[in-house]
C-alpha cells in the first residue's frame, strides 16, 4: 500500500501531532507499506529551526523506513496568531504542489488542525485519484469563531464553508474520540463515514521506572512532592495565572513540600516566568522545552500529572495525548479538562478531577494526593491497566491499517462492478 501523509509537524518535533504522525508512519513502514510524509522544516516552538536542519526549499530524508519530503517553512513567532496561521497557509500551497507531482498514492491522509493543510483533500481529490482520509483532531473552526480574534465577519463564514467542503469531499474521517465523532454527526457527516482511532502510547518509551536522580538534582526536586504539567504553553492550556496563583496559596499555608513543575514552551511561558520571579515563587519549576526522550524522565520524577485546559466549551471535545503517556508510567492524573477527557479518566479510575482554571481547586486536589500515597498508587495502577494497556500506539496503527485496507478493497470492488456493468 502506498500511503501519503501531509503532516504539518513531524519528528524531531515532539508535540502531539508530530508524535502521532511519526509513530503511525513508522509502524506502517515496518509493516511493509510505502509511506511518504510531506512536512515543513522542523521548528521549535519559539520559531527556530531544529539543530541539524536548514530551512531549504526542499530536503528529502529517510527516517526509520519513512520517506520524508521537507519544504521550506515560513517561521512565525509563537506570539503572533495571524503569522502562525499564515505559516500553515504557506505550507498548504507547498504541500499541494509537492503532492501533485508525486506518483499515484493509494491513500492520502491530512489532519486538522492545522486546518489549512488538511483542506488539501478538496483540490487534490479533484486532480488525483486516491482515497482521502481527513483526521479530525480538534474542532478548530468552531474554536476560531469563539476566541475573539479581530477579523472581518466574512472570515469565519469562509472557514465554515471550507470545513463543510472538506468533510463532504473526504472519503473517510478519522476522529480522535467519541466527542469529535458526535460533533461531526452534528455537522451532518454520516456516522458510517467516521471511524474513531484515538491516540496511543509508545510503550517502548513510556513505561514504569524509578525516579531519575540526575533529573531530580538538576531541577532541585529531591524530597519534594511534584505535580507536573507537560505540554505546549499556548492559549488553551489555561496555566496563567493558575500556576502562580496556586503556588502562592501553597506557600501561604506552609506546604513547601509541594512543587509545581511546568515542562514545555509557548506564548505564555514568559508571563509565567515574570510572575514567578516577581513574587519569588520558589515552589515552581519551569524547565522549558525538553527533548522527547527526556519526557519520560519528567513524568517518572513527578508524583502526579496535571492535565489541564481552559474552561471552554470547545475544549470539552479534546482528548490530550499526555493522558496516555502518564498512564503508561503509572502516574495518577489530576484532570482539569471537562467533557470527554474528564469522563475518560473518571471511568478508568485513573485520578481525580479539579475545576479548570481554579487555583483553589488545584491546591485542594494536589494536597489530597500528596497526603494519600495509597490512593496515588491505586490511581496510577488503574491508569496503566485501564488506559495505557488498552491504547498502545502499535494497536492504533494496526487499526488504522485495517481501515485503509477496507477502504482500498471497497474502492477496487466498486471499480470492478462498474467495469462489469
Amino acid at each position: 500500500m502506498k500511503i501519503l501523509f501531509i503532516a504539518s509537524f513531524y519528528k524531531p518535533e515532539g508535540n502531539a501531532f508530530a508524535s502521532r504522525a511519526t509513530g503511525m508512519a513508522e509502524i506502517w513502514a515496518q509493516a511493509g507499506h510505502e509511506v511518504t510524509i510531506i512536512a515543513p522544516t522542523p521548528k521549535l516552538p519559539e520559531g527556530k529551526v531544529y539543530p541539524g536542519y536548514q530551512n531549504k526549499w526542499k530536503h528529502c530524508e529517510m527516517i526509520n523506513g519513512v520517506q520524508i519530503i521537507r519544504r521550506k517553512a515560513y517561521i512565525a513567532p509563537e506570539s503572533s496568531s495571524f503569522k502562525k496561521i499564515l505559516s500553515h497557509v504557506v505550507f498548504m500551497f507547498q504541500a499541494f504542489f509537492t503532492a501533485l507531482w508525486l506518483p499515484k498514492q493509494d491513500i492520502t491522509i491530512t489532519s486538522s488542525p492545522p486546518f489549512f493543510p488538511a483542506w488539501l483533500d478538496v483540490p487534490l481529490k479533484l486532480l488525483k485519484k486516491s482515497i482521502y482520509i481527513v483526521e479530525f483532531r480538534d474542532a478548530w473552526v468552531d474554536g476560531f469563531a469563539t476566541i475573539g480574534l479581530k477579523v472581518p465577519k466574512l472570515v469565519p463564514k469562509i472557514l465554515f464553508w471550507m470545513e463543510k467542503n472538506m468533510l463532504r469531499r473526504a472519503d473517510h474521517i478519522v476522529a480522535l474520540g467519541l466527542g469529535y465523532k458526535n460533533t461531526l454527526i452534528e455537522k451532518n457527516v454520516p456516522a458510517e463515514k467516521i471511524s474513531i482511532i484515538m491516540n496511543g502510547v509508545d510503550n517502548q518509551l513510556f513505561y514504569p521506572r524509578p525516579k531519575d536522580p540526575d533529573f531530580l538534582k538538576k531541577y532541585s526536586l529531591e524530597n519534594k512532592f511534584v505535580c507536573s504539567y507537560i505540554g505546549t504553553l499556548g492559549f488553551y492550556c489555561g496555566l496563567f495565572p493558575l500556576i502562580p496563583d496556586a503556588a502562592k496559596k501553597l506557600k501561604a499555608i506552609g506546604r513547601d513540600d509541594i512543587v509545581l513543575m511546568v515542562v514545555g514552551d509557548g506564548k505564555i511561558r514568559q508571563d509565567l516566568q515574570d510572575r514567578i520571579a516577581a513574587e519569588h515563587l520558589d515552589n515552581v519549576r519551569i524547565t522549558g522545552l525538553l527533548p522527547k526522550t527526556q519526557i519520560p524522565l519528567a513524568i517518572t520524577c513527578s508524583d502526579v500529572s496535571l492535565v489541564h485546559l481552559r474552561n471552554d466549551k470547545v475544549i470539552e471535545l479534546v482528548m490530550p495525548s499526555k493522558i496516555f503517556e502518564s498512564s503508561a508510567m503509572e502516574r495518577p492524573i489530576l484532570i482539569g479538562v471537562q467533557g470527554f477527557a474528564g469522563q475518560f479518566v473518571a471511568e478508568a479510575d485513573a485520578g481525580i478531577a479539579m475545576i479548570p482554571e481554579s487555583a483553589d481547586s488545584l491546591v485542594e486536589k494536589v494536597i489530597y494526593l500528596a497526603d494519600h500515597p495509597e490512593k496515588r498508587k491505586e490511581f496510577g495502577q488503574n491508569a496503566r491497566v485501564n488506559i495505557a494497556e488498552k491504547h498502545s500506539r502499535y494497536s492504533k496503527a494496526m487499526d488504522y491499517l485495517q481501515l485503509m485496507d477496507r477502504l482500498l478493497s471497497a474502492q477496487k470492488g466498486q471499480g470492478k462492478s462498474q467495469a462489469e456493468s
